[in-house]
């Protein structure tokens, strides 16, 4: 009884300890260095419409607009990280968002 209540307490400690994660990469690796081929939401502000379609296209990213010109579209309120939502006014993306 005794030897299998101590294997028992030794099991309940060793489910509890951390797992062992690896070591995160040094500063400045290709690894924490963020992809230069993903634009940022930030990168489309400024350009016409039609360039930020082709921009978010060529990454493979889903887009949309959301508003144009003071005018709100009609869009779903599933939230998307991926997805991008353009505001343009008088054909500028004026500000961008993620969902």
């Amino acid at each position: 009884m005794k030897k299998s209540l101590v294997l028992l307490i030794l099991l309940v400690a060793a489910a509890c300890q951390p797992k062992h994660s690896p070591d995160p990469p040094p500063p400045g690796s290709a690894e924490t260095q963020p992809s230069a081929a993903v634009p940022t939401p930030e990168s489309f502000v400024g350009m016409t419409l039609e360039e930020a379609n082709a921009k978010a296209e060529k990454a493979d990213l889903p887009h949309r607009v959301v508003k144009n010109d003071g005018e709100d579209y009609p869009v779903t309120r599933d939230y998307r990280p991926e997805r991008l939502n353009f505001t343009v006014e008088k054909g500028v993306v004026t500000k961008v968002t993620n969902g």
